[in-house]
């Protein structure tokens, strides 16, 4: 598995670690120097190709990066299975639907800190289904349906977890505050959606997804970066355009503010 982008630090880093000594899984990585190789996509792409190998684990902003080259795509395909490292934010669904179309296997996974890995990585192609995992047999967690939605926050015993931060059925528990969406057709399968603290709660009881705004807006090609935020009462949120359409747009001027947003909006 060539892992050259994802850095030895936190649970991708531990999970490093433990694969190789669990498995026997060989790991791939940049040549070992001082002062170490700084990463790019062509060094990235490169310990893939050279190494030979049937995985490749990689930080999301690589993916993105591939997924816009049709011969990348291809050998991608080829891969028994690209883990994603995705640090708790999803992939843009559009970019994930072309790679699994064009026979990319995409791997989730779901742990934490104190839960250690508790979902399955490696699994059969699930195409469509990319963005769906399901749990270890040896993990046994129960989900809390949420108030006016399908999502679940899930809690349990997780194979005794580092820590716990509840009690739940009268045994010591650690809940993640992740929510997650059951799948429609098949039990036992969940996908990420978000923390629980990103969901904002609005005056008149509606819940609102701030980083699913973000990522829908980030998706336009005018748009570099956006923050999305809320008092509870309204919307507010922060557009950064693209270096390309500022460098032509005076938008401090009402009349170029408001044509911007007809073009995005």
């Amino acid at each position: 598995m060539s892992a050259a982008s994802v850095p030895m630090a936190g649970a991708a880093g531990v999970m490093l670690a433990l694969f190789p000594a669990s498995s026997g899984l060989i790991v791939s990585g940049l040549k070992p120097q001082t002062p170490a190789t700084r990463l790019n996509p062509a060094n990235v792409w490169k310990a893939i190709v050279d190494t030979k190998a049937t995985y490749a684990f990689l930080l999301q902003p690589f993916i993105y990066i591939f997924s816009e080259d049709p011969e990348k795509r291809k050998i991608l395909a080829q891969l028994k299975g690209v883990v994603r490292c995705f640090g708790g934010g999803p992939l843009k669904k559009a970019v994930g639907d072309q790679l699994a179309l064009e026979g990319a296997n995409l791997l989730s996974f779901f742990g934490s800190s104190e839960g250690g890995l508790m979902s399955k990585v490696v699994i059969d192609n699930r195409g469509p289904d990319w963005e769906f995992f399901s749990f270890y047999s040896l993990v046994n967690p129960e989900s809390i349906p949420q108030e006016n939605s399908d999502l679940s926050e899930f809690t349990g015993p997780f194979h005794r977890p580092t820590q716990t931060n509840t009690v739940h059925n009268n045994v010591p528990a650690f809940t993640t505050e992740d929510l997650l969406l059951p799948h429609p057709e098949k039990p036992g399968f969940w996908k990420y959606v978000c923390r629980k603290d990103d969901q904002v709660r609005l005056y008149n009881g509606m819940k609102i997804n701030t980083p699913a705004f973000e990522v829908i807006l980030v998706s336009d090609p005018l748009i570099r970066g956006a923050v999305i935020f809320s008092n509870s009462l309204t919307i507010g949120g922060i557009i950064d355009p693209v270096p390309e359409y500022v460098a032509k747009s005076d938008l401090s001027f009402p009349e170029e503010a408001k044509k911007f947003k007809s073009l995005i909006w």
